[in-house]
């Protein structure tokens, strides 16, 4: 997930 996830549920994401 690329995007601003809300809680980073499935993977650890770029949050950004």
């Amino acid at each position: 997930n690329f995007p601003i996830d809300l809680a980073a549920v499935e993977a650890p994401s770029i949050n950004g």
